[in-house]
């Protein structure tokens, strides 16, 4: 999300931050996938440099998250040849923290930083009295070395909760430089659960695919849905983050008849359901959540797999969210 499409929306939450920060608190931001998190830690740098401190960053990244030391490399520390062992990583660190001027950890995404780099980290907070500033997700459960690092620091939580129906449609203002009419102001409202990434997201797609138009001083639906093709690649890049439930609400609802797949075939909605969940949970996960039998699932996902001529789950499952992010 741009910075001039969200500025104002986190202030309380920011302020929040900043008063527990002073006094050396930590602070750990709590969202759902799209909530803002990553929006929220970077005016927080921004307003800590203001105030005279020294943020160092670690944005995490999920394809990074099993590669040893790679959020500590993003801190560039300067260490002698070969000297690229945890304490000595953690040596490094510490002197620079040392040498700054009220220096802050912030990690955005907290749960994709690799086991060598929180050894490292944890070494150092053990060490320094730095403040930890950590954004986290809401639905998935962190590990335990994740939280042995966060046991480190006395912390405050702040959690970012859905935007008003006000907020919402003030965001879409923002965005699309015009007010939605209420009608359209009421469909984003149920489409986004008041999601600031999503607010954004449909509002630019439902532009492209013309089912908002400017209509005067407003932006009018030209269809009743806000469902359209090119919202498939923001599904797919908040889905990685998102819990089972969020993947169920996310997905268009399929619809009471037989839908085809790319190739043709005909899936049945409930074989679509859990055809999206198979790629990340097993049977009896799938089973235990929606409260049917595991042979209802086997026979479900079994008969998916016949039709689609699929092998693998993981396979089956983006082959379905992909034909459900068309719209179909």
């Amino acid at each position: 999300m741009a910075k001039q499409e969200t500025e104002g929306l986190f202030e309380g939450e920011i302020g929040r931050a900043i008063e527990m920060i002073k006094p050396g608190n930590g602070v750990r931001i709590i969202g759902a996938a799209g909530s803002g998190k990553s929006t929220v830690i970077a005016e927080l740098v921004t307003r800590l440099e203001r105030f005279g401190h020294t943020p160092r960053v670690i944005n995490a990244l999920r394809t990074q998250r099993n590669i040893p030391l790679a959020a500590i490399d993003a801190l560039e520390l300067a260490t002698r040849p070969g000297r690229t062992r945890v304490v000595h990583l953690a040596n490094a660190l510490s002197a620079q923290l040392a040498a700054q001027h009220q220096p802050v950890i912030m990690i955005d995404d907290i749960q994709y930083v690799d086991q060598h780099s929180l050894a490292v980290l944890e070494d150092v907070l053990r060490r320094t009295d730095c403040p930890l500033v950590t954004s986290a997700p809401a639905s998935t459960p962190l590990g335990q070395d994740h939280l042995a690092l966060l046991a480190r620091r006395s912390e405050a939580v702040i959690r970012l909760h859905p935007l008003s129906d006000s907020e919402t449609s003030s965001l879409a203002r923002r965005t699309l430089g015009n007010p939605l009419t209420r009608a359209a102001a009421a469909r984003l409202v149920s489409a986004s659960e008041g999601n600031p990434k999503l607010v954004v997201r449909i509002v630019q797609a439902a532009v492209l695919a013309g089912q908002l138009s400017l209509n005067g001083k407003e932006w009018k639906m030209t269809s009743d849905s806000l469902s359209n093709e090119h919202m498939a690649g923001t599904l797919e890049e908040m889905q990685s983050e998102l819990s089972p439930e969020q993947v169920v609400a996310l997905l268009p609802k399929p619809d009471t008849a037989p839908t085809a797949n790319p190739a043709g075939v005909r899936l049945t909605p409930r074989e679509v359901e859990l055809s999206a969940l198979a790629g990340e949970m097993t049977n009896w996960e799938i089973a235990e959540y929606l409260e049917i039998s595991v042979r209802t699932v086997e026979n479900h996902i079994s008969n998916a797999l016949r039709k689609t001529g699929t092998t693998s789950r993981a396979v089956l499952c983006e082959l379905v969210r992909k034909t459900a992010g068309r719209g179909r």
